[in-house]
């Protein structure tokens, strides 16, 4: 399930990556896109939606509130009949090896699945490590949620998200499956870049922002170079910036 609103150069380098992503013999993936009517790069983001060469389904919600925007995708995507929903950011890239990380914890039924590190990288070669170094903490960008448990939460909450949330929504969400007793199995890719978060100064958390936070985790500079070397497309963008 992904979420959109605006920074239509930055979601073509991301809808590049899926099509590469989504393209794994033992895995059948649909993508639930949030998309809003008012968004200014609207036409241009439907445009890109239409080039994809895997399954998608478009919804459309008002960006006013994103927890809500955000429940709205997952609302359809549980009507997909699907096993897991995913979480990814419209400037998330992940690498197809995620997928093989993932299958043996999928087949065993685990509620949520993540990492416990991603890579942030913003244009022209500014790149950072992030790793949860304590609790139970897994990254937004592919966690992968149990259908069941989703529905389980529903049931209860009516919700994932708070409606009225606008930022932290990772955590808003977090909290409530842990209130649910769901714990998630978190995993370690080691240096590989298995998920890429792409920032630009549009984003709500800048990487400033992000090397000044220090509580329960780890930021280590690293070479824009290993990214560029996995996720080709990054080079399209900076040249393009």
């Amino acid at each position: 399930m992904m979420t959109l609103w605006g920074r239509p150069e930055v979601f073509r380098v991301v809808r590049n990556v899926l099509n590469r992503f989504m393209d794994h013999p033992d895995v059948a993936t649909t993508i639930v896109f949030v998309i809003s009517k008012e968004d200014p790069f609207y036409e241009q983001l439907l445009s890109i939606i239409k080039g994809s060469a895997f399954e998608y389904k478009v919804v459309h919600y008002s960006n006013d509130n994103l927890g809500a925007k955000h429940n709205s995708g997952i609302k359809e995507a549980l009507k997909t009949g699907c096993d897991y929903v995913m979480n990814i950011g419209s400037d998330d890239l992940l690498h197809s090896a995620l997928w093989n990380l993932y299958l043996p914890y999928i087949l065993d039924g685990y509620h949520i699945i993540g990492l416990r590190k991603l890579y942030f990288y913003a244009p022209p070669g500014d790149a950072i490590l992030f790793s949860y170094n304590s609790g139970n903490f897994v990254v937004g960008a592919g966690r992968l949620m149990h259908a069941g448990m989703l529905k389980k939460i529903w049931k209860t909450h009516k919700k994932l998200y708070d409606d009225e949330c606008q930022r932290g929504l990772d955590t808003n969400s977090s909290n409530r499956m842990c209130s649910e007793h769901v714990m998630p199995i978190i995993l370690d890719a080691g240096q590989f870049p298995m998920i890429v978060d792409i920032k630009t100064k549009d984003n709500i958390n800048e990487m400033d922002r992000i090397r000044s936070t220090h509580h329960f985790n780890t930021i280590q500079d690293v070479s824009s170079d290993l990214l560029l070397c996995w996720f080709p497309e990054l080079k399209t963008f900076f040249y393009e910036s």
